[in-house]
């Protein structure tokens, strides 16, 4: 579907939605093959079905940054908006979450850490970069490099996703755990 979209939208751009509705396709299959390697290491491995599918889903995933890479640096195609950020950072991430998997069987804890607080993370991230802005803004904080108002973000999104957690998303997780365990 991702690489016909692309092939449409190059023939016919007025079609061509926002790179977020348009990159969806791509994005979706490598959150299937993300829920495909789980059910593979949740089944130890040992499902020849799983396996090849993920396996074949790996192949797909990995083949159209490829592809979209190669065909810019060997013939300048643009297969994408952006096709040289498109392919090296699809690759990177790939190849960051296959490593992951082949070496990290015990994670380290700011890792899993980090998956616990994900949610509330994805969740607040947004209040945390508008309190930095507003904060510069009203404190008349202009000028420093990126960097520095990017890492006051991060750590205030870090903790206002803990205190999410805490407060909000593992209280009504026991909460809803108890419902279900006295229904049944």
């Amino acid at each position: 579907m991702f690489g016909v979209s692309q092939v449409v939208f190059k023939k016919v751009p007025q079609w061509t939605p926002p790179k977020e509705l348009a990159y969806a396709p791509f994005l979706m299959s490598i959150m299937f093959l993300g829920s495909l390697y789980r059910k593979a290491f949740d089944a130890d491995w040992r499902s020849k079905s799983i396996n090849a599918m993920a396996a074949a889903g790996t192949l797909a995933c990995f083949s159209i940054p490829l592809l979209v890479l190669l065909a810019y640096l060997g013939a300048n195609l643009k297969l994408t908006d952006g096709p040289l950020r498109f392919g090296v950072s699809h690759l990177s991430g790939l190849l960051i979450f296959g490593l992951g998997l082949l070496y990290l069987r015990r994670p380290p804890r700011l890792l899993v850490w980090m998956g616990q607080i994900s949610y509330s993370l994805y969740l607040f991230h947004p209040v945390a970069m508008i309190l930095v802005l507003a904060g510069s803004e009203h404190f008349g904080i202009f000028g420093w490099h990126l960097s520095v108002y990017m890492l006051v973000g991060g750590l205030l999104s870090l903790l206002i996703a803990q205190l999410g957690y805490k407060l909000v998303e593992a209280p009504f997780n026991q909460w809803g755990h108890r419902l279900s365990q006295a229904r049944s």
